[in-house]
């Protein structure tokens, strides 16, 4: 299984490696720019997990090109090829908006804010 994860914090980043199985391949990115390039040169992936604030910022403005929205409005466009995205930011206001816009473009798309206690 071939699984990319956006987000800044590590923390997350340890806790989500922790309940991997240890073949999936895992690929890390903490950035809007890096996600983007392994999109669009890394992959197919099967799953792609999506935080929105990754500047150590919290309830960052979803118009801000150095957030998990920027990703979203890039995958519209150029539609990857992934089959599930994973929508695990805390952020209530970005969360929504960014599952419509990919369920918009055809994904299939799943929220689960990140949660250290699975």
């Amino acid at each position: 299984m071939k699984v990319l994860f956006l987000d800044d914090d590590h923390d997350r980043l340890h806790s989500f490696l922790d309940r991997c199985e240890p073949w999936a391949e895992i690929t890390i990115v903490y950035s809007a720019a890096s996600c983007i390039s392994q999109l669009r040169h890394g992959g197919p992936f099967e799953e792609c997990h999506l935080d929105h604030d990754l500047t150590g910022e919290s309830y960052c403005d979803p118009d801000r090109d150095d957030t998990g929205m920027e990703v979203v409005r890039w995958i519209c466009c150029a539609k990857p090829d992934v089959r599930t995205f994973v929508v695990h930011t805390h952020n209530e206001i970005a969360a929504p908006l960014m599952m419509k816009a990919l369920e918009a473009a055809g994904y299939r798309v799943v929220r689960a804010p990140f949660s250290f206690s699975n």
